[in-house]
């Protein structure tokens, strides 16, 4: 699972109060105060959601090709094919999963980011079987909506 950003701050922030603040400081009441301030920090931490907002568009786009994809397998009638079975089948599943309210929207977005990588494997191993026109149609989906996530990636560790 990958860290965010925010929570990668605030857990070297932490560090760095229990390593370089702590031992700097001669009264015992403040390095203790310090101490459970780092406590604190590596506590809530894991708890930061980074950008809420753009990530659930996010997982709305790759919702959106992923659901594509698995309409797109029905409707050239592979169901004889095991392998358009086993992904239209997984795609579903993870379709079902979305937007559950057990799960962090990060959680989700590093999820549904794995289906897409599941369904370019399928979609590989379908290309005989898909007219060629198709195929381009949904590696091109998939290409944007991977693209737009880089370029998000990209301007939260930028900040452009």
């Amino acid at each position: 699972m990958r860290i965010s950003m925010p929570t990668l701050l605030i857990e070297k922030c932490a560090q760095t109060i229990e390593l370089v603040v702590v031992p700097a400081l001669s009264d015992a009441s403040v390095a203790e105060q310090a101490w459970l301030t780092a406590a604190l920090l590596r506590t809530l931490a894991p708890t930061i959601e980074e950008k809420g907002e753009e990530l659930r568009e996010e997982n709305q786009a790759m919702e959106e090709v992923i659901r594509e994809i698995r309409n797109t397998l029905r409707r050239e009638s592979l169901s004889s094919n095991p392998v358009a079975v086993g992904l239209m089948n997984t795609l579903d599943l993870e379709l079902q999963r979305s937007g559950s309210h057990f799960t962090r929207i990060s959680e989700d977005n590093d999820r549904l980011k794995g289906v897409l990588v599941q369904a370019i494997r399928g979609l590989d191993a379908l290309r005989n079987d898909l007219p060629a026109e198709t195929m381009s149609f949904l590696q091109k989906s998939i290409h944007v909506v991977l693209r737009q996530q880089v370029s998000n990636a990209v301007a939260r560790v930028t900040g452009f």
